[in-house]
């Protein structure tokens, strides 16, 4: 997984509320047990119970697995083109609106707040390119404006 240090404590914290959810589902369904059975026809929300915390558990054990792998967008070394890490200011079929976006790893990608995947179309396009280079995404020009290494705040943070 491609993320960003501050990305490490958000997936972190999902991790942690992700456990509580299991823990809560996990009382539930002990109380389900002593109230109800656990035959399906005795107790039908329990199977639905169950299937949540098996989701609970795998979204947890996927969460963890990816963090195992990470490669830390931080430590990608810059080598003056665009690539994950970047902020990139780009102007579209030459209209005077510049927009702003930062490339982040998949698991950080936000396009409401200005931040996308790596292996977005677009990002991809981006690619090894720098400021003042223009390429053509979905038969649109695209004008890079700027690029910079990231400062590490989302555009609704700065």
């Amino acid at each position: 997984m491609l993320i960003s240090r501050a990305g490490i404590e958000r997936v972190q914290e999902k991790i942690a509320d992700l456990r509580r959810r299991l823990e809560n589902k996990t009382s539930e369904a002990a109380d389900m047990y002593k109230s109800g059975g656990d035959a399906w026809h005795d107790n039908p929300g329990l199977d639905d119970l169950t299937a949540q915390r098996e989701r609970t558990r795998a979204q947890i054990r996927s969460l963890e697995e990816g963090l195992m792998c990470s490669v830390y967008i931080d430590d990608i070394p810059d080598q003056g083109v665009i690539t994950a890490g970047y902020t990139v200011i780009v102007r579209y079929d030459n209209k005077p609106e510049e927009r702003t976006f930062v490339i982040l790893g998949p698991a950080e990608a936000d396009p409401d707040l200005g931040v996308i995947s790596c292996e977005s179309p677009l990002a991809a396009a981006l690619a090894g390119h720098k400021a003042g280079d223009t390429i053509t995404v979905n038969s649109r020009k695209v004008a890079v404006v700027s690029a910079s290494r990231w400062d590490g705040l989302h555009n609704d943070e700065a």
